[in-house]
């Protein structure tokens, strides 16, 4: 009989008692760990909101002050600042030395970059400079443009920047755009303007 009772005791289900405790446990993980993921999430946007409106500046500044044409290459992934050498007649990645606050900017990995460049002349474009045309009529991408060389090698025009940024303090107007992967909300937009300046656009 003892052994028939302890067989009975060790085979005995969960008391419903127990199940609500278990049940309101991972509720409660649910509710602390979901927020969490989300404000990372957030976070990571703003940081790399924060750091590609400080890098467009300070692209803008360098070419102001050096005289230098300066260019920025966009993937989903990467910025990469170039500057046009007149010696190589292309453009190419900035020096190593980091103390001018010109370098390579990776987003998180959970953000994605996306781009629309505004023409010159559009509805979009408000800002447009009235002498943002050169002598010959170019925009300011035709003008960059007209500095290469014919015998620029192909693989030199692909990886031509998408932005320019000029002596004249102008540059080539678009829309930033960065977004969470897997996320269907609007994404963060910073406006450039032809002025070189970078502002975000308040959401929606």
């Amino acid at each position: 009989m003892t052994a028939n009772a302890d067989l009975v005791h060790r085979q005995r289900g969960f008391t419903l008692l127990e199940i609500l405790v278990v049940v309101a446990i991972v509720a409660l993980c649910a509710a602390v760990i979901i927020p969490n993921v989300s404000v990372t999430g957030e976070q990571a946007l703003e940081k790399d909101a924060a750091q590609v409106t400080d890098l467009v500046a300070v692209l803008s500044e360098h070419s102001l002050f050096s005289g230098e044409l300066v260019g920025l290459y966009l993937s989903d992934e990467r910025l990469m600042p170039l500057r046009f050498d007149p010696d190589e007649q292309k453009f190419m990645p900035f020096s190593s030395d980091r103390r001018n606050g010109i370098a390579p900017l990776t987003l998180d990995g959970s953000v994605r970059l996306e781009w629309q460049l505004v023409e010159p002349g559009s509805r979009d474009d408000e800002r447009r400079h009235d002498s943002a045309p050169s002598e010959q009529g170019l925009s300011l991408a035709d003008a960059a443009e007209a500095r290469l060389t014919t015998g620029e090698k192909r693989e030199d025009k692909r990886e031509r920047p998408q932005l320019y940024f000029f002596p004249s303090g102008e540059s080539t107007a678009a829309t930033l755009m960065l977004r969470e992967v897997g996320q269907s909300e609007m994404p963060l937009k910073l406006k450039l303007d032809t002025f070189g300046r970078i502002t975000r656009e308040p959401s929606a």
